[in-house]
């Protein structure tokens, strides 16, 4: 078949399986934090957020591939599919996403700090990145972080429509169109003058980086001699994206450079996730899969959840308490050591006690959505991994 024409094999392999990917998150969810609880400066939160895109993007889309396969095997039918997949998506996203907000919501008395309006009715449907880029149009305090997921949730609304009921040779060129749309939206806003947290928010380019995941997906599964290979190609990458990333003069650019600086960031990030998947028995990935780090990544979702919504824990107790003078260094790098311990303590109890239960349950939930189609086949529904 030819380049736009991607048929999934049939031992394509499912994404929970790739070595390192964990690993990614658990990195780009520290990225995020010590940009938001240590000032950490340059592109350290945008890199943890794209790399979050771009794993998304290579799994879910992958994912949707394989199940248009089956629609066109007639092995199921779309209906059956696209209720399978928001099922999927609805038991491993909604749980800890509105339980963090209804106790958001109950303590928002706390938080009165980071303005009169805290967005709830914009959280609720997803629609946080439209709320802090065009109705505040600026900070929002910890609520900041939530428009990351709104950009995602909006995509797995739109995602099965794409990939569910479009013939497989099209999906490579519906991946390569939302890059390039979302990369001339993105040029757009700078050259009109968008601020930086409309942009950021906002900016079409966030779509970009999930269908340049799936792009690279459908690539791996069918031309995998395509795949960057060899500790020197990792090599290059990781020294280029750092010399992007951690130049002052690059982060401070003309505006007019901007837009082409992101590119060059997202191609190398993008670059980056293909060779760890391409080079699963490498020593670089094999560090990825560090246990501690690898759990880092399987808890990453409620870690990013919670991190910015815990407080400095010592900045005013040692003052207080201890009747000690600390300079702020130390109150900001201690307070926020201890900040992680307890976001990742709280993030492996959600993990452990409340989102893996009911994520055991979704097979029965399918089951039970399915029953409601109209005509529709008795059917088991396949195991998948976890993402």
């Amino acid at each position: 078949m030819s380049l736009l024409g991607f048929a999934p094999p049939p031992n394509a392999e499912k994404s929970g399986s790739i070595l390192g990917f964990n690993g990614l998150r658990g990195l780009s969810v520290v990225l995020v934090y010590l940009n938001h609880k240590c000032g950490l400066q340059f592109y350290s939160g945008s890199v943890g957020v794209w790399i979050f895109f771009i794993l998304s993007g290579f799994l879910i889309i992958g994912e949707l591939n394989r199940q248009r396969r089956k629609v066109e095997t007639a092995a199921s039918r779309p209906a059956a599919e696209i209720v399978t997949f928001w099922v999927k998506r609805a038991t491993r996203i909604f749980p800890a996403y509105y339980a963090l907000l209804a106790i958001l919501f109950l303590t928002r008395g706390y938080f009165q700090h980071a303005g009169p309006d805290l967005g709830f009715r914009y959280h609720v449907v997803y629609l946080s990145n439209y709320w802090i880029g065009s109705v505040i149009g600026g900070t929002a305090g910890p609520f900041g972080v939530l428009w990351t997921l709104s950009v995602e949730q909006q995509f797995y609304v739109i995602a099965p429509f794409l990939f569910i009921l479009l013939p497989l040779e099209r999906h490579f060129v519906t991946c390569m169109c939302v890059v390039a749309l979302g990369l001339v939206g993105h040029f757009l806003m700078y050259s009109s003058g968008f601020n930086h947290t409309a942009i950021h928010t906002l900016s079409p380019w966030n779509f970009s980086l999930i269908a340049f995941g799936g792009a690279i997906t459908i690539l791996h599964l069918h031309r995998q001699g395509w795949a960057p290979n060899g500790n020197g190609t990792f090599a290059c990458l990781l020294i280029v994206a750092f010399a992007l990333c951690s130049n002052g003069e690059i982060y401070d650019a003309p505006s007019y450079l901007s837009p082409v600086i992101d590119a060059a960031i997202g191609l190398c990030l993008v670059a980056l996730v293909w060779w760890v998947r391409a080079n699963q028995e490498s020593v670089v990935v094999q560090a990825l899969e560090w246990k501690p780090l690898e759990h880092l990544g399987k808890i990453s979702y409620g870690f990013y959840l919670v991190h910015n919504f815990i407080p400095n824990p010592l900045g005013k107790a040692l003052t207080l308490y201890g009747g000690m003078s600390v300079p702020n260094s130390v109150k900001i790098s201690a307070g926020a050591a201890v900040g992680f311990v307890i976001s990742y303590a709280v993030a492996h109890a959600s993990w452990k006690y409340f989102e893996s239960p009911i994520l055991r349950s979704r097979r029965g939930l399918t089951k039970f959505f399915l029953q409601y189609l109209p005509d529709s086949p008795s059917q088991d529904v396949p195991r998948t991994e976890l993402k």
